[in-house]
């Protein structure tokens, strides 16, 4: 048995240099007896030529989602070329194999909408995010025959509310005043998969770092699989068909993580993952536009929504009346810095601050002996767009230090100042710290003085991901061709319409009903081990080859 060599991938969609190499061994059948042979190419396919001139085609390679989970060759895997799987295809033929099998057998299935899919028709088409919601609504319960439209956001508000708890823990772990086991600071959002990967790919050190809490996909995921399967009294977490619609490509991998899959009923917390140009695609295919869809009204189910989500989570029909979406806090990416650090602010020191506070910055009306604002809260601009940081001080002292990070220039930045150079020196402040122990001046004044980062790989976050919709361009003969990346200003503007959701109506997550009748329903209770079962996961290290050096790569 022999090998191929190298596998060059390009035309990738993730903001990487192209030509990244792939270094997923191809199986290639040898005759042993059959001596050296010669390989031509048409331009299109590839020939082995033996020496009596006898051609044989040689096979394409596939490259699985799981090939890229187990392999450090990319730097990231987001690349669509290499997904074998998930596609809308896949919706299609759930939707047929559901048509022709038994009665018993048939699957329930939930389509979870992301609302930054939500707002790239919505800016695309020049229609209203709460439009687009009731028009998919619409194709894909009444016209495809899926039987539920659900809200991303809805789970989100979990992962807010777990990955809040969980910096305070660690905050009061590194700064000596909890005995609830150790602390890792600074905390990094874990809600983007291509950040993961590229983590656990080349930079393992950081791992401990990472938020242990569930992206908004798995969390949807795992609500809907377990909670909603059971009270549907459906047989098991296998009789849910999930699929969502995300902004970017690497959500397709996370899906594939071997931690997202139950081994005793053999299925996943998220089964298909299709992009927002997919579902367009899916439109096209059937000689439709999203303006071409009628509206239906808003769906009930696991909806954020005006009424707080209502107190009955499990509701399946249709709001009555006017309601309207219900936004989150902070950019397109999640909210996790605006949230985390307001949350910090309350529990850790009794500061009560809005989500304009975090934009613009604030300061308290009352001054200390040193005639200081008793507190401020600073904005600081970074070095570009995608950097920025914002500082709780308490009088002069600094007491939360949060920054964003999006795009892998600036992670890379991040993730070397965070290196630790030697034992106690540099890098991210680990383990329950006295008040004795004082942080290094070289900690101090790196990027491992963070308490917390909203780390993305795509630049502008989420809302520019690869997956998402662009402008349509026509060449002369009104053929539609790809236009390639979006512009600035498309993405600003894109950007400004997935905000005026939560400008109009936002509700605090832990003030929703239907969230804190499914922390004791559904998680019994706050803090239980079971949501910490159902809610949290674990990172791994992926073995390093010689020739990846993620620091080397020019992005």
């Amino acid at each position: 048995m022999t090998f191929s060599g190298v596998l060059q991938v390009t035309d990738l969609d993730d903001f990487i240099g192209a030509s990244q190499a792939c270094i997923k061994p191809v199986d290639v059948k040898k005759d042993a007896n059959a001596g050296e042979s010669t390989v031509r190419t048409d331009g299109l396919k590839y020939f082995e030529v033996s020496l009596d001139g006898t051609e044989t085609e040689l096979e394409a390679a596939k490259i699985t989602l799981n090939d890229c989970l187990a392999c450090s060759g990319c730097i990231t895997s987001a690349e669509s070329i290499l997904v074998a799987s998930q596609s809308h295809q896949d919706v299609y033929t759930a939707l047929a194999e559901n048509a022709i099998a038994p009665p018993e057998s048939r699957k329930t299935i939930v389509i979870s909408l992301s609302p930054q899919s939500r707002a790239s028709f919505a800016s695309k088409y020049n229609i209203s995010p709460l439009s687009v919601h009731k028009r998919l609504a619409g194709f894909f319960v009444d016209t495809l025959g899926c039987h539920y439209l659900v809200d991303a956001s809805f789970a989100r508000d979990f992962s807010l509310v777990e990955s809040g708890r969980e910096f305070v823990r660690r905050y009061k772990a590194v700064n000596g005043t909890s005995s609830a086991g150790s602390g890792v600071l600074p905390m990094l959002a874990s809600a983007c998969p291509g950040w993961i990967c590229y983590a656990e790919k080349t930079h393992d050190y950081i791992l401990p770092n990472i938020s242990t809490t569930k992206s908004p996909q798995q969390v949807m995921g795992t609500l809907l699989k377990t909670y909603f399967a059971s009270n549907l009294g459906l047989p098991s977490p296998a009789s849910i068909y999930h699929v969502s619609i995300m902004p970017c490509y690497d959500k397709k991998l996370e899906a594939s993580r071997a931690d997202f899959y139950d081994d005793v009923y053999r299925t996943r917390d998220v089964d298909t993952v299709i992009t927002t140009g997919e579902v367009e695609r899916m439109l096209r295919e059937k000689n439709l536009s999203i303006l071409d869809l009628p509206e239906v009204s808003l769906p009930g189910l696991f909806t954020r929504s005006t009424n707080g989500g209502g107190s009955n989570a499990m509701d399946t029909g249709e709001f009555d009346g006017d309601v309207s979406l219900s936004g989150t806090e902070g950019s397109s990416s999640g909210g996790y810095l605006s949230y985390i650090f307001r949350h910090a602010a309350r529990e850790l020191f009794n500061i009560h601050l809005s989500p304009s506070d975090i934009e613009t910055g604030a300061q308290s009306s009352q001054v200390n002996a040193a005639g200081e604002p008793a507190w401020s809260v600073v904005v600081k601009p970074g070095r570009n767009l995608d950097f920025g940081e914002v500082f709780l001080k308490i009088g002069s002292e600094e007491a939360l230090r949060f920054a964003k990070a999006y795009g892998f220039r600036n992670i890379q930045n991040l993730v070397r100042k965070a290196k630790p150079t030697a034992a106690g020196v540099g890098g991210p402040i680990r383990g329950v710290r006295s008040s004795r122990t004082r942080v290094s001046r070289e900690t101090a004044e790196g990027q491992g003085s963070h308490h917390f980062v909203e780390v993305m790989a795509c630049p502008s976050g989420c809302i520019n991901g690869g997956g998402q919709l662009k402008p349509d361009s026509f060449d002369r003969d009104g053929v539609l061709v790809d236009s390639g990346p979006a512009s600035k200003e498309y993405v600003n503007q894109t950007e400004a319409v997935y905000l005026s959701v939560a400008r109009n109506v936002y509700v605090e997550p832990e003030q929703s009903s239907a969230i804190a009748h499914l922390y004791q329903d559904w998680l019994e209770g706050v803090d239980s081990n079971k949501s910490r079962q159902l809610l949290h996961t674990q990172y791994h290290t992926i073995a390093k080859l010689s020739e990846v050096n993620g620091l080397n790569v020019k992005w």
